[in-house]
This record gives C-alpha cells, sequence and structure tokens, in this order.
C-alpha cells in the first residue's frame, strides 16, 4: 500500500485505524468489514511493511467506536502521528471536497501532515 510504503521509506511506525458505528445502549461491536480489514492489515506487514510494525509491539490495526473524525484524530494524539493517509474515491470533480468529506474534515482539524490518496 501507499501508506506502506511512505513509512517505510521515512523510517516511521504505520498503525491503521478503522471508525465504527456506535449505537446508544448496544456495545461495540467490530464488523466483518472490520475483521477483514484487520486481516488485510496483517497481511500487509506479513509483505514487507514490518520494517514500520510499532516497536513497542502494539497491534498496528485499532478499531474505534463513535463519530469518525473524532476518532480517528483522538487515534492520532494517542500515537503522536507524524502523517495521516486516507484513501478517497475519484470521480467527482478536481480538489473539491464537500463540507462533510472525512478527507477535508481531517484536514481542517488535524495537528499533523495529511495525504490523501486514491483508492
Amino acid at each position: 500500500s501507499k501508506a506502506a510504503e511512505l513509512a517505510s521509506g521515512a523510517g516511521l511506525e504505520l498503525r491503521a485505524v478503522t471508525v465504527e458505528q456506535s449505537y446508544p445502549g448496544e456495545p461495540p461491536l467490530v464488523s466483518a468489514r472490520s475483521e477483514r480489514l484487520g486481516t488485510q492489515v496483517a497481511a500487509c506487514f506479513d509483505n514487507g511493511a514490518s520494517r514500520s510494525r510499532p516497536a513497542n509491539g502494539n497491534n498496528p490495526f485499532q478499531v474505534r467506536h463513535g463519530d469518525i473524525v473524532e476518532e480517528i484524530l483522538a487515534e492520532a494524539a494517542q500515537v503522536s502521528a507524524d502523517i495521516l493517509v486516507t484513501g478517497f474515491h475519484s470521480g467527482g470533480p478536481p480538489l473539491v471536497a464537500n463540507a462533510s468529506s472525512v478527507s477535508r474534515q481531517l484536514l481542517h482539524c488535524a495537528s499533523c501532515a495529511l495525504l490523501t490518496v486514491p483508492l
């Protein structure tokens, strides 16, 4: 992945986070989608990104619950992230992101650099 290449080339630790929606009064659940994503992240480390694995042995993949922007920013703050890498779907006008775009909100709120890559 582009994030793995960037982390490896820059000597950074690579972590991945996904955010599940939470429902009031229900315990947080991990969806099948997040389980598949966790498997893909593990495969990424098995296929060469191991140099970028967190040195302290922490799991490089986290599932958080709540508002996607708030939780991504909380994870970035918790691990003192140097850069956030997020994907975007192409197809719209170039360089235009609506106000509800997660990438746009992260760009305005993140305390570190943000890189967007096409999916």
